[in-house]
């Protein structure tokens, strides 16, 4: 509960999302919520639509044992906000769900108990990933930035508020849960099960039904990053490997690397914000009600209490397997990107090692040739004499001398060198 009385709880929503200048809306607001619920009138549950320009937001007030509302995304949007707040006021929810979505908090769980009966609540954010081949065959992602391989800015977003009234109903929103979503499908098996009785002994039943559904998009995450990596790797091993010809250092993707090793940090953080939600719901099961609120009922002879928490406790070993393998994967990541490294290094040093060879050779030969270049120049051209009246050439006693000198010394020279050259490799 908040210890200070706020005039206007969502001011600060409402203002954000008024200055949102980033997105244009065109037309009237086009915020429309699907809602489920069972009634006195509609014991078997029934289907409605709730507009925003629409007087049915009222009907949210109106008493439903169990209502289950699909939503848009609470985000800070000018056409979203009306709606965002009409179903908030409807159902009293506290002002720090959406102050979690206007700092951008997606890993956090939050409940209380107060005068409408108890209230819990988290946001969820994973990594949307969709993969396609390359030109090579090989799986990459398929990102939103083509001008970036492996950049994918995609993800899935969600927010769920639970409500449980102190008459015993229980109300359920499901923020920017889609058609095609998962959570979407859960909860249209658990509709057409028909069998609700257990929610109203524990309405985090609800919970445990969407969060399988979470998980179920975050394993499904991991397995693509495993399908996108485990090529990169061998992609990356044959590089290595130098019975292969025909590859080099220049065709490693760093980029692509570096968004891989991205995601699996985003996904490894999802996980965990996940567990931590799972550690927050085992935690309150049975025992964050209201007093006056009816008491639980068995079910099958075993407590509704006792089953929830064998189930979030399974799915808590479900999410850890999939960390551990995230783990292993993230792991992985660092090996590839390490040897990379190495070979790009490699690959550099042997170019150095290239270059130093013809620069070796260079030298022998101007070592080679120095001593009798150097002996030929101080004897200047001396050595051959010319005769003007029949033309010919003479060689010069001089010629035969600059032999003398210039052997001895040519051997001289180059035995310095290879003695210095020695020394510098046995040391």
């Amino acid at each position: 509960m908040s210890w200070r009385k706020v005039p206007r709880p969502f001011k600060a929503f409402d203002d954000s999302a008024q200055e949102n200048t980033d997105l244009t809306v065109q037309g009237p607001p086009q915020f429309s919520s699907a809602i489920w619920e069972v009634t006195a009138n509609a014991p078997n549950g029934e289907y409605w639509t709730a507009h925003l320009l629409h007087p049915h937001l009222q009907r949210l007030q109106e008493r439903a044992h169990l209502r289950i509302i699909f939503a848009p995304l609470d985000d800070i949007r000018p056409d979203y906000v009306a709606g965002i707040l009409g179903i908030c006021n409807a159902l009293a929810i506290p002002p720090e769900f959406l102050s979690e979505r206007l700092h951008h908090v997606c890993h956090s769980f939050g409940s209380r108990v107060d005068k409408d009966g108890f209230a819990a609540w988290f946001h969820f954010l994973c990594k949307k990933i969709e993969l396609r081949r390359n030109e090579s065959g090989r799986l990459v992602i398929h990102g939103d930035n083509a001008s970036l391989p492996g950049a994918d800015y995609r993800w899935h977003r969600s927010a769920f508020f639970l409500r449980k009234n102190r008459d015993g109903d229980v109300t359920m929103v499901c923020f920017g849960a889609s058609e095609s979503s998962t959570v979407r499908q859960r909860l249209a098996d658990f509709i057409g099960a028909g069998s609700w009785e257990d929610v109203g002994s524990e309405p985090l039943v609800l919970f445990d039904l969407v969060l399988e559904a979470l998980y179920s998009d975050v394993d499904q995450t991991v397995w693509r990053l495993n399908d996108v990596i485990g090529p990169l790797e061998h992609h990356i091993l044959s590089t290595a490997n130098p019975r292969r010809t025909g590859r080099s250092a220049n065709d490693i993707d760093f980029a692509e690397l570096h968004n891989n090793a991205k995601h699996v940090i985003h996904a490894t953080e999802a996980i965990e914000s996940c567990l931590l939600v799972l550690e927050n719901i085992i935690a309150r099961v049975g025992k964050r009600h209201p007093a006056g609120l009816p008491a639980n009922t068995p079910a099958d002879g075993v407590p509704v209490q006792e089953q929830l928490k064998d189930c979030l406790q399974h799915l808590q070993s479900l999410f850890r397997s999939t960390e551990l393998r995230l783990g292993s994967l993230r792991k992985r990541v660092d090996n590839i990107i390490t040897l990379s490294f190495n070979l790009v290094t490699q690959q550099d040093s042997s170019m150095m090692m290239h270059d130093s060879a013809s620069m070796t050779i260079i030298a022998f030969i101007t070592i080679l040739f120095l001593p009798t270049a150097c002996v030929a120049t101080v004897m200047g051209s001396q050595l051959f004499t010319t005769d003007l009246d029949t033309l010919g050439i003479t060689v010069s006693p001089l010629f035969l001398s600059l032999w003398w000198v210039a052997i001895p010394m040519t051997v001289v020279v180059t035995g310095i060198a290879l003695f210095y050259r020695w020394r510098s490799l046995r040391n």
